[in-house]
């Protein structure tokens, strides 16, 4: 990946690469204390489940920890919210950050799945979506500056999806229930959702193999 963005998305050259095991090198740097951060961005695809390690109440702990105190991370999760899993890890990123956090889908939700999901505190039985959670390490509104000309890099998808929109922001469901609010992905559990993990690679796969045809996939 990391040859790839230098070749063909212009990665600049002046930068520090870190190829290694993210889990051991967050843990190193949160030990040190030495590294700080002005923002983070989480985001991780293996091919339909993201590795549940990443998404640990430890891990995310530790990364916040490489922040600065008015610092931001960006986390991107693809899930189902009809599935037990993928509420868990939003509650353990709302969790690990205080409750300092907003969560967009990346586009309106289908006539399929149920449209009241951010209001209702029973999930869809079904709705696979892609999420950005926006968190602060600092207590205060998450808010977003108005985007100029130059941050479009003359992409229209970019002018389209960079801002956020207000009316695909979602609830975390730990605010939803009360009742689930110590429901979080702990280290050392990672296994137990293996079934769960594999449901939502299905659900996951269904979506992209509408996006392009079987056999580009197959030969990938």
């Amino acid at each position: 990946m990391h040859r790839l963005a230098t070749k063909y998305f212009d990665l600049p050259s002046e930068h520090t690469a870190v190829l290694q095991d993210a889990v051991a090198w967050v843990d190193d740097e949160a030990a040190k204390g030495t590294r700080k951060y002005d923002y983070i961005i989480h985001d991780v695809f293996t091919g339909g489940a993201e590795p549940l390690s990443l998404f640990t109440d430890v891990f995310l702990g530790n990364l916040r920890s490489l922040l600065n105190p008015s610092g931001a991370i960006a986390l991107n999760y693809a899930g189902d919210l009809g599935l037990d899993l993928t509420s868990r890890i939003l509650n353990t990123i709302d969790h690990a950050f205080d409750g300092q956090c907003k969560i967009y889908r990346d586009q309106p939700p289908t006539p399929s799945s149920d449209a009241e999901t951010s209001s209702r505190t029973d999930a869809p039985k079904e709705d696979f979506l892609n999420m950005v959670v926006f968190c602060r390490n600092s207590p205060g509104p998450i808010v977003f500056r108005e985007p100029t000309a130059a941050d479009f890099l003359g992409s229209k998808s970019r002018e389209h999806h960079l801002l956020p929109r207000p009316e695909l922001e979602i609830d975390f469901p730990l605010r939803r229930d009360e009742d689930r609010r110590g429901e979080i992905l702990r280290r050392g559990e990672e296994g137990a959702w293996r079934s769960q993990q594999a449901e939502s690679a299905i659900r996951h796969w269904q979506i992209m193999r509408k996006v392009l045809p079987d056999a580009v996939w197959e030969l990938w």
